[in-house]
């Protein structure tokens, strides 16, 4: 039996077998899914009403550009014909599908020759870790029916990714060409915050494809470029978008100075790199273990990197080496201007970019540090495994947990909505949901805040939809 375990392939298939059964219960948190807050209520009233198509377009000209985009009828499909455990699957499935592509984009930078089984094993790993590290956003990006088209906006966003990456190393037949413009468009088109970002990364390529010399996907290239910038200008242009700038500033516009701009992109910078620490310090663990398994005899040492800025080559090494970084602050743009928009859910993509930035950062730096002989050296003897089942032990103690409480959650939500759906025509005297009830990936909005204000607008919402008289006792 010891001598089983010892074994390196015997070892891979434990990892396989748990990794898979990680990201099995956290796919099944699906089923504690419930229909949340005054949003979801309200958009399903308003498709059951106007049918998808009309409240996508009164939306476009009425609210938000998005409104009008292949995730937003999705999104009105799922919410009205729908159970909800499937719509929050769906999104469950999108943001791990991301996850999975997370890996594949890495690899297409690195080139990593691994074993197919431990390429595997780190892509689960490398999605489960987004998964675990993004559990500030978690409520309201994947279980939250409204919320979660955030989910497939970001999946959208891998896809091109990976295929944009793909097509700058390999040649492609024109209609796949035709296809990734049109993808472009779609991908552009999806929500500022990541639009920008793709954009970011395309005008990089083109920059370092200038300075190099190379002309081979500088068309294509220019002409993904537009589309994407038609997209985001199909959706940042809408006359939603200023009748929803104007309600954001309805109490009056700020004194937009310079000072105004670098305070706001500093606090936003900040509060996303905090949101995010849990996340690089987890990735950066599993980057270790996948560099040691990439190269097992190579000693890691720390050292302290020279940049001399006076030959060009190193300001291309620069640039290069910074790519993701700065698409990852790209991100942060939209915000500038309008910080009140700034939430726990808009920090998806910064997160997805910057698990990237750390992955592919990190790689380069123990490469280079093990041709280092003068320097601090990391003692370090097959601890890949050690690495591995701490972060699968956090991990499913983090999974069980949810569970637990959205089971709980759901409970005290059903039988809410019982007492609602039986007063139909009455009036329905409910308590207020215990907020300890809530745990990272559920959270029920109920009909106060801080446990004392009421939010009016929750309240309709619910009465229109259950057509009943709501009264909160006390």
């Amino acid at each position: 039996m010891i001598n089983l375990f010892k074994n390196e392939k015997t070892i891979d298939k434990i990892f396989l077998g748990l990794a898979v059964l990680c990201l099995f219960l956290i796919l099944s948190l699906s089923i504690n899914a419930f229909q949340n807050g005054g949003d979801d209520f309200n958009l399903i009233i308003e498709l059951k009403q106007k049918g998808i198509l009309k409240n996508c377009i009164e939306g476009y000209f009425n609210w938000d550009g998005r409104m009008l985009t292949p995730a937003a009828f999705i999104q009105g499909f799922f919410l009205v014909y729908v159970p909800v455990f499937f719509t929050i699957l769906l999104w469950s499935c999108c943001f791990f599908g991301s996850g999975i592509l997370l890996f594949s984009i890495i690899n297409l930078e690195l080139e990593l020759k691994i074993s197919k089984i431990k390429k595997l094993i780190f892509t689960i790993l490398l999605a489960i870790i987004l998964w675990f590290g993004s559990y500030k956003h978690l409520s309201e990006t994947v279980y939250w029916s409204t919320g979660g088209v955030y989910s497939f906006n970001l999946l959208i966003g891998a896809f091109w990714i990976y295929c944009f990456l793909y097509l700058q190393k390999n040649d492609a037949k024109l209609i796949a060409k035709i296809g990734f413009v049109l993808l472009s468009f779609i991908a552009g088109s999806s929500t500022q915050n990541l639009s920008i970002a793709l954009i970011s990364l395309t005008i990089i390529h083109i920059f370092i494809e200038h300075i190099e010399n190379k002309k081979t996907k500088k068309t294509l290239n220019f002409i993904v470029l537009i589309s994407l910038i038609l997209g985001i200008s199909y959706i940042s242009f809408a006359p939603g978008n200023f009748l929803r700038i104007k309600a954001v500033y309805e109490t009056g516009m700020p004194d937009k100075t310079l000072l105004y701009y670098i305070k706001n992109n500093t606090k936003t910078i900040l509060r996303y790199g905090y949101w995010s620490c849990f996340l690089i310090f987890f990735t950066a663990l599993l980057t270790i273990s996948v560099y040691k398994t990439a190269n097992p005899n190579r000693k890691i040492n720390f050292f302290i990197p020279k940049i001399n800025l006076k030959a060009k080559q190193n300001w291309l090494s620069i640039l290069k080496n910074s790519k993701w970084f700065l698409v990852t602050i790209s991100t942060i743009i939209p915000f500038v201007n309008i910080p009140e928009l700034v939430s726990f859910r808009t920090s998806i993509y910064f997160m997805f970019f910057i698990t990237i930035f750390t992955v592919i950062i990190l790689f380069k730096y123990l490469d280079t540090s093990s041709s280092k002989s003068k320097s601090i050296e990391l003692t370090y003897k097959s601890n890949s495994n050690i690495i591995l089942s701490t972060i699968l032990l956090i991990v499913f103690s983090f999974t069980i947990y949810n569970f637990y409480k959205s089971y709980n959650l759901k409970k005290a939500v059903t039988e809410r909505q019982n007492i609602l759906t039986k007063a139909k025509n009455k009036i329905a005297y409910i308590k207020l949901i215990d907020p300890k009830l809530n745990s990272f990936c559920y959270k029920y909005l109920d009909f106060s805040t801080n446990g004392v204000e009421s939010i009016e607008w929750i309240i309709e919402s619910q009465e229109r939809y259950y057509q009943t008289k709501i009264v909160i006792l006390k």
